[in-house]
């Protein structure tokens, strides 16, 4: 059996990763989006993947989804965030996050302080 090629950290590994990503969330249900916007004050990533379901409010990519994306910081670092999230202009995130907060909380504080919080490839 032949050895895995190492991964590199570039954009056009993220995007193709980020595309198969992508075909695997479509075929168990889930809607995707590889339709970059900008992030801050960076460029507009080229690696971008927005991830949600039908019922999630999400119909203009401003309700509740997981988003990540790779920039020049990611790139650098080799880390790249995945966010679950809605957006300002969602009529519901102000509920959703009192949600998010009240259930979330006690799973994250029993995570180990010294224990990684980051995957790296």
């Amino acid at each position: 059996m032949s050895n895995p090629k190492p991964w590199t950290h570039t954009q056009d590994a993220y995007n193709t990763l980020f595309q198969q990503l992508a075909k695997t969330f479509n075929k168990h249900g889930w809607l995707t989006s590889q339709e970059p916007i900008p992030v801050g004050k960076e460029a507009i990533p080229d690696a971008y993947l927005h991830i949600s379901k039908s019922n999630w409010g999400d119909e203009k990519m401003n309700g509740i989804h997981f988003e990540t994306y790779v920039l020049k910081g990611q790139l650098e670092s080799k880390f790249a965030p995945v966010c679950l999230h809605c957006e300002s202009g969602c009529k519901f995130q102000k509920k959703f996050m009192q949600l998010m907060t009240q259930r979330a909380k006690p799973i994250i504080e029993s995570w180990n302080a010294s224990a990684p919080t980051r995957v790296q490839f």
